[in-house]
């Protein structure tokens, strides 16, 4: 699991990769996420067909791609590679 220091400097990142997931979702409830990303899936689940288990399995995938060496360093002036954790 990724450290809240990492959370907070690949936020950005994080809500890019969840937008490549859902597309759908408004900044305003990606925003709101930020504290506790798994507060999300109530509106992932309203807003597409997913059940919350697939949505939280996502949602795992795509945290667990930022708690690599490159992101863990937590340096802001190098990019992670783009998230599409499917």
């Amino acid at each position: 699991m990724i450290t809240e220091q990492q959370l907070n400097m690949k936020w950005n990142e994080i809500k890019d990769g969840l937008r490549n997931l859902w597309g759908n979702l408004s900044d305003e409830e990606i925003e709101k996420s930020k504290s506790n990303i798994y507060e999300i899936v109530d509106d992932v689940e309203l807003k597409y067909s997913e059940s919350k288990s697939e949505i939280v399995d996502k949602i795992d995938r795509l945290m667990e791609s930022f708690n690599n060496d490159t992101d863990k360093g937590i340096d802001e002036d190098v990019s992670s590679y783009k998230r599409a954790p499917l």
